[in-house]
């Protein structure tokens, strides 16, 4: 979370809290299995959650090995960055950043092609100035930064100043920029859920399985000390103890919007109240 303390500026938070709380499978009336697998996999991909080999190391010491490197390239451990990037040296096994960088791309023309269709209703000889800098921006990219956000950044659901401003001055219209960036962002999680997660999931399983590695085994009680990761919480429960995030934590857990935490928000951040006024409240 380093990283992201030092370009908590470049984050607009409104529309990523937004995001988070979006989804197109949401029914208020009927019970959605989908919908929850689905959230629970954003929720846990937003804070590094997802139970990768190294998150496994630290809360089942006794079952999965330190040693033990990536199943899919045995080539370095998988973190919650390298679940995404892994590319193996065997040709017959299949790149899962070349799919993201798929998934990535596809969010990208999409996104373009909407303001595309907007900008030409609004002008009959549209300019289309703004596509350079909207092809350009470094959140469709895959290369790593520490100064700017990136297509993984974009992936865990963080929404950058830059891609809502520019979207923003194409549709002129805060609440129609704000729906685009939700149902855009939104396809691409959940396409990276259905063809990336559950794949390597299913891989998971196979390599588990030529370890003897039970379910029962998995379900189990650790004897080793709890982690950070592993302390007392339900199972979807978000817990942060920086205050800075605890706003998103506090909203998921205790199913309240996001403004009854805005204190939290605005003394995290180190901001005056007015300087997001009217994106909270106009």
């Amino acid at each position: 979370m380093i990283r992201y303390d030092r370009l908590k500026d470049s984050i607009n938070w409104p529309a990523t809290w937004s995001l988070t709380s979006f989804s197109l499978y949401a029914d208020p009336t009927n019970t959605n299995f989908r919908e929850d697998k689905v959230q629970s996999f954003r929720r846990k991909l937003m804070f590094d959650e997802l139970p990768t080999m190294d998150n496994l190391c630290r809360r089942k010491p006794d079952i999965y090995k330190s040693e033990w490197k990536c199943f899919h390239c045995d080539l370095v451990h998988e973190t919650s960055a390298h679940l995404w990037f892994c590319a193996p040296s065997d040709p017959l096994k299949w790149s899962r950043k070349d799919a993201l960088k798929m998934i990535i791309d596809l969010a990208r023309d999409s996104l373009k092609k909407h303001l595309i269709k907007i900008d030409r209703n609004r002008s009959r000889i549209p300019t289309l100035d703004w596509l350079p800098e909207f092809v350009a921006l470094p959140c469709w990219s895959l290369t790593p930064s520490d100064t700017s956000f990136y297509g993984f950044d974009l992936l865990k659901g963080f929404v950058p100043w830059n891609l809502f401003d520019l979207v923003n001055s194409v549709t002129r219209n805060h609440t129609l920029s704000i729906s685009l960036i939700n149902k855009i962002l939104f396809k691409l999680q959940d396409r990276a859920f259905r063809y990336i997660w559950l794949l390597r999931c299913h891989d998971m399983v196979e390599w588990e399985s030529l370890r003897q590695i039970t379910a029962v085994m998995k379900r189990s009680k650790s004897h080793s000390n709890p982690t950070s990761s592993t302390q007392s919480r339900t199972k979807d429960q978000i817990v942060i103890h920086d205050r800075c995030d605890g706003w998103i934590s506090n909203s998921i857990n205790r199913g309240l919007q996001w403004y009854n935490y805005i204190s939290d928000f605005l003394v995290g951040l180190t901001v005056q109240m007015d300087k997001f006024a009217p994106l909270f409240f106009g």
